[in-house]
């Protein structure tokens, strides 16, 4: 009996020990947080249906492995995996272990990088606020092109959602109602157009990842845009998804991408084989998710997809499921989120698959040509008569975008087109200006690619910045574009028939004069002279007889000096005879547009002085009501206030004609009036929301301003500051300098001079160094000859500052080849170097398109022998490791140790891995429990700290390194009583970070009952004082939290809010708790253990596109020996470069670069040595036609 109840002890032990972890009964896909009894926890689940094993391993298991379950819903295995981590959080770093292999998720909202961790992310926690947005409808749609990284990046690339915000009041005034992003998904490197997506499913974090985009979003509905998203599905990467989507469960055919892409000829795009597999509901489902995703979570308005040419085909031939996958999405998309706009680049409508638009090519081509021909003779008057009448809403016109004037396609923006040689001049500019102009007359959806607005003529690149400049020299070209886009849009309510693409009639068309007359609904006239002859009395047929009135004249010279001003200006008239024929005066390369009703005016207000000079001085405010919300008042009052609204009252004004007058005395103390306009009942004018403001002169202390360019810095760069004194400290100041440091005051201090730029502006440049993470500042300067301060009312200045720091991270970088390389077929290898940092072992190579790899011993500047290259893009990577091996891991130290056996002094250290003692302040000595009179019990020696008379001592003891998840730091203390009260007295213990700044600590103040934590709060422990030994671990449980165990008892916290979150260094202090033994702070032990750190796979990747090989033949083929051989007439490209098939799959071979063991050149002929001789083999010498 006895025996046998033991061995069913065991049995029930051993059952326990292997049981199989749960798989999650929630939903999701990805890293999905949820919030169990303490709030926290996360279900993983990933598809990974060949793999044999799945783990997740990331900062909330100390980068250990939590392995995860297969789902069987039913009792069958549908190739997910599942698990619930209950102390998983938002901002966890992770990623999956598949079958042993390191990768991201591929549904990751966030990643640190393109080669970087995933990172957990709650959809629900953005704050929307009262979000509410009525789409704009078809016939309201003008789209604005842009692309992030280079829209606002004039200090630095690339700019970012939050700096695109900045340029939010320019772009509402410009007037459209949508801006079209170029793709935002997770890309290699900071750079890109967006079109190689690694990570589709995660924001680009160079851009602000997911927060970043959601506040572009949620601020543009807020000004009433809609937003509009470029998406990539017909290829991924082919970049940085090594550790990613590419044989993503280690299951793969002919050495292509695996269960997420195409294994077959159908991988293969102009841009890599990387087609995703249409024919897998997994794929079309991961597809449909990040759709779902775009329109639910970041409240998108609706989508541009990519190349849906490459979607619907496959290598040149018919792929139907790819058209049924669009039109499931769009299906979707159309019928739960709001009829959403569904755009393609092209072949929309080969077949129907609910798009609802597609750029119009047609229109791309024929305009463009019209604008950029060299001789008017070949400008077709056809062609735009065609395009100015016919049309609608499935069309999507315009003269520019990426694609026609970007560098990766080698091409130019329309000005430089136009006038190569002069694009800023008259000739680039008039042209330019008529073909946008066609586009946004025309009937369609029109677009504008970011800067055309503003005549911008470089070449469109992700290197490049958009030069904002060009708002200032060619402000009245952007004024050209806004008065058409809000004609357009009938933003002053006097017709819309440029919404309508109904109603259209072609009244004129004159081959030789190269002018076209387009009328819309009979009640608006589009005439356009495409040639360089400026036309007078030239008549043309009208809708109807009578007077007709100018909206819009692109040649007047309030839009360039340097245009004629023919014609009439807006508000203008010209009267059509009884016959409905009109005389007009219209300049070269112009539009004009007519209607029978003209532009209502707009309220307007004018101020005699506009900037009155002291107090008590008279104003002369002038209302004119316009058409504006006043027309027809019976009575006008200014509603006047001062320096932002003070005091705020109503001042009647005196009618005087069709104005308003008041005279206004200036009140003491104020450097500005705030003004708006009523009836003095419900109707009131405020300036659509902007109100007026007058400044106002020696009356008023305006206080001094100082601001900054960017305002959020991404890294080390360049900080443009300005400065206004105003009527501060330095008013009337001779000279000015920055005083300026960094990382609250702690580093680097200096004083920069700084530019007067005008008389109440001063500016410096300040370039952030490395490992910053705030800039402080404040300014000085003469007054006569004394130096005055201004440090902002005692706050001082401050930037905080992103991605500046010096984080000593592994890493592989590639320097030769560059990324994206091309040589010629006869270039069959290709050497590679670059640099490595923190890696062990060997560093890897492989070429996917031949297999070739090979391995290295690690360097920190490292060559790689010439690497075999085949015909077509070879994607290269280098990969290596890091250690595992944890600097802190053992570290110790002992006050009984020999060093101490004397004194303390600073700067001592008999432990192992850690840096010496610092010892601040006097007190520090080293205590024996046989002289200390009783007051020592932790051990038989210690260091002690002591301090009375308001003094502090303090001793900090760094680590190794940074402290990481899983690291714990055990230490003892002991203390007596204190002797002041809480606000000048307390021992403690704190943690901090390399900046110094306090991450958590432990402490007893003087007059309390109980110690105290004080991380991200202050909070009571309830521990009492006592004189007893106090046994300690710290343990840091992810990257910003950790427990803290206490004589046996946790307390868990998250740290402060800090730069960084790794403990540097502990500190234990005493501040004046009092004289005697019985006042000291005794320190025992020291130690800290830690696990392996976690492992990662460190890569950088290159494209080397080897070109096709020129025609050669095969001259003779002969059986030898069982080899086939071939003599050739060329062995230019050979090498590396014969391919071999065994079957016809859907009509083409599985074509396969064929192992070199296989064959061996020589002498001109290639002799192949098959490895299967029981079954058919075709063999093609050079890349065959797939």
């Amino acid at each position: 009996m006895n025996c046998l109840r033991v061995c069913l002890l065991v049995g029930l032990g051993l059952l326990g020990g292997v049981q199989a972890p749960a798989q999650s009964s929630r939903s999701g896909i990805g890293a999905t947080p949820y919030a169990d009894a303490a709030g926290t926890g996360v279900t993983f689940r990933t598809w990974a249906p060949n793999a044999s094993g799945v783990t997740v391993r990331g900062s909330f298991n100390g980068w250990g492995s939590t392995v995860l379950a297969k789902d069987m819903p039913g009792g069958e295995w549908n190739g997910h995996w599942s698990v619930d981590v209950p102390a998983a959080r938002a901002g966890h770093e992770y990623k999956f272990v598949v079958n042993g292999a390191y990768k991201k998720d591929p549904r990751a909202r966030r990643v640190v990088n393109s080669a970087g961790n995933s990172i957990v992310y709650d959809p629900d926690a953005f704050d929307w606020g009262e979000h509410a947005f009525n789409r704009i409808w078809r016939n309201d749609l003008v789209i604005y092109q842009m692309h992030v990284g280079t829209y606002n990046a004039e200090s630095w690339l690339p700019s970012t959602f939050d700096q695109c915000i900045e340029k939010l009041p320019y772009i509402k005034s410009l007037g459209v109602s949508a801006v079209k992003l170029m793709p935002v998904n997770e890309f290699p490197d900071d750079r890109s157009w967006g079109y190689n997506p690694s990570d589709p499913y995660a924001i680009e974090s160079a851009f602000g990842g997911p927060d970043g985009l959601k506040r572009f979003v949620k601020a543009f509905h807020e000004n009433g845009i809609a937003v509009i998203i470029d998406v990539v599905h017909n290829h991924y990467g082919p970049n940085d998804m090594g550790d990613g989507l590419w044989q993503y469960d280690g299951w793969s055919q002919d050495g292509l991408g695996g269960i997420y892409f195409y294994n077959d000829w159908k991988a293969h795009t102009d841009w890599g084989s990387t087609r995703p597999d249409y024919g897998r509901q997994e794929v079309r489902d991961y597809i449909q998710g990040q759709i779902r995703m775009f329109l639910e979570e970041y409240k998108v308005d609706g989508f541009r997809w990519d190349s849906v040419y490459n979607i619907r085909h496959a290598s040149g031939q018919w792929n139907p499921i790819g058209s049924e996958m669009l039109a499931t999405i769009n299906a979707m998309t159309r019928d739960e989120f709001g009829d959403a706009y569904r755009i393609a680049e092209d072949h929309a409508f080969d077949s129907p698959v609910n798009f609802e638009a597609q750029w119009d090519h047609g229109f791309l081509n024929d305009i463009r040509s019209l604008a950029t021909a060299s001789s008017d003779a070949d400008r077709d008057m056809s062609a735009l008569a065609y395009w100015l009448s016919n049309g609608g809403f499935n069309s999507v016109r315009y003269v520019e975008s990426h694609d026609t004037c970007g560098d990766l396609n080698d091409k130019h923006r329309l000005p430089r087109d136009i006038d190569f040689d002069n694009p800023q001049g008259y000739w680039a500019k008039k042209r330019a200006l008529l073909a946008h102009g066609i586009a946004l007359i025309s009937p369609g959806i029109p677009m504008i690619f970011a800067g055309s607005e503003m005549n911008e003529d470089w070449t469109f690149s992700n290197n490049t910045a958009l030069r904002w400049s060009l708002t200032n020299s060619n402000a009245g070209i952007v004024r050209a574009f806004s008065d058409l886009i809000h004609l357009r849009r009938n933003a002053y309510g006097n017709t819309d028939a440029l919404k309508d693409t109904g109603g259209i009639e072609v009244r004129h068309v004159n081959h030789d004069a190269k002018v076209v007359g387009v009328s819309r609904r009979n009640e608006l006239m589009l005439v356009v002279n495409a040639s360089a002859t400026a036309r007078t009395n030239y008549s043309v047929s009208f809708p109807s007889a009578g007077t007709w009135y100018c909206l819009y004249n692109s040649d007047l010279q309030a839009y360039d000096a340097d245009f004629g001003n023919r014609g009439p200006a807006v508000g203008g008239t010209v009267v059509a005879d009884g016959s409905a024929n009109a005389s007009l005066a219209i300049g070269a390369y112009s539009i004009q547009i007519y209607a029978k009703s003209p532009i209502p005016q707009d309220s307007a207000a004018a101020f005699d002085p506009p900037n009155p000079d002291g107090c008590g001085a008279v104003v002369t405010i002038t209302y004119d009501p316009g058409d504006g919300p006043l027309d027809g008042a019976g009575a006008v009052s200014a509603y006047i206030g001062r320096n932002n609204w003070q005091n705020p009252s109503n001042f009647p004004m005196a009618p005087s004609g069709d104005v308003w007058v008041l005279e206004y005395t200036i009140p003491d103390l104020t450097y500005e009036l705030n003004l708006s306009f009523t009836d003095g009942a419900e109707a009131w004018d405020n300036n659509d929301g902007l109100n007026w403001s007058v400044p106002v002169s020696n009356c008023g202390d305006l206080p001094s301003e100082a601001s900054w360019t960017p305002g959020l810095p991404q890294g080390c760069i360049p900080l443009d500051i300005t400065y206004h004194p105003n009527g501060g400290p330095l008013m009337g100041a001779s000279n000015v300098m920055l005083h300026i440091g960094r990382n609250d005051w702690s580093a680097e201090v200096q004083s920069l001079p700084m530019v007067e730029e005008s008389e109440n502006e001063w500016t410096a440049t300040y370039s952030i160094p490395d490992d910053t993470w705030q800039a402080d500042f404040v300014f000085n300067g003469l007054i006569g000859s004394n130096t005055v301060w201004d440090n902002h009312d005692h706050a001082d200045w401050h930037v905080r500052v992103q991605d500046c720091l010096a984080d000593d991270e592994p890493f592989v970088m590639l320097a030769q080849p560059p990324p994206a390389t091309n040589v010629a077929s006869e270039v069959t290898h290709i050497a590679l170097h670059g640099a490595a940092h923190l890696l062990t072992g060997h560093l890897n190579w492989t070429n996917r398109l031949n297999g070739a790899s090979g391995a290295i011993a690690y360097a920190t500047n490292w060559s790689i022998p010439p690497v075999p290259l085949a015909e077509g893009v070879n994607v290269i990577c280098v990969s290596g490791t890091n250690s595992a091996a944890n600097p802190n891991d053992g570290a110790a130290d002992s006050p009984t140790n020999a060093a101490y056996a004397s004194n303390w002094p600073n700067g001592s250290n008999d432990g192992r891995q850690f840096e010496p003692w610092q010892l601040n302040g006097t007190g520090a000595s080293m205590a024996d429990a046989a002289t200390e009179g009783g007051t020592l019990s932790l051990g038989p020696r210690a260091w002690a700290l002591q301090a009375d008379g308001g003094a502090l001592v303090e001793a900090i003891r760094p680590f190794a390194d940074g402290l990481q998840p899983g690291d714990t730091v055990s230490f003892v203390f002991e203390n007596g009583g204190i002797d002041g009260g809480v606000t000048n007295s307390s021992i403690g213990v704190a943690f901090h970070n390399r900046f110094d700044q306090r991450l958590t600590e432990f402490r007893f103040d003087g007059g309390s009952n109980s110690f105290a934590i004080y991380d991200s709060e202050l909070r009571d422990t309830g521990l009492p004082w006592s004189n007893t030994p106090k046994t300690n671990t710290l343990e840091i449980l992810t990257s910003f939290t950790y427990r803290l165990t206490v004589n046996g008892q946790p307390f868990e916290g998250t740290f402060a809010d800090a730069s960084v979150y790794e403990p540097a260094y502990i500190r234990f202090w005493n501040w004046n708790a009092g004289g005697g033994n019985e006042r000291k702070l005794y320190i025992g032990d020291l130690s800290v253990a830690g696990g392996p750190l976690p492992v990662f796979a460190y890569s950088a990747e290159t494209a080397v596109t080897r070109a096709l090989s020129p025609y050669r033949t095969t001259e003779s083929v002969a059986v030898q020996d069982g080899r086939l051989v071939a003599a050739v007439s060329s062995l230019s490209g050979i090498p590396g470069n014969i391919w071999g098939a065994t079957a016809l799959t859907n009509g083409a071979w599985d074509w396969a670069l064929l192992p070199t063991n296989e064959y061996a050149i020589s002498n001109n002929a290639v002799v192949i040595t098959p490895a299967v001789t029981n079954l058919l083999r075709v063999y093609s010498i050079g890349k065959p036609p797939i």
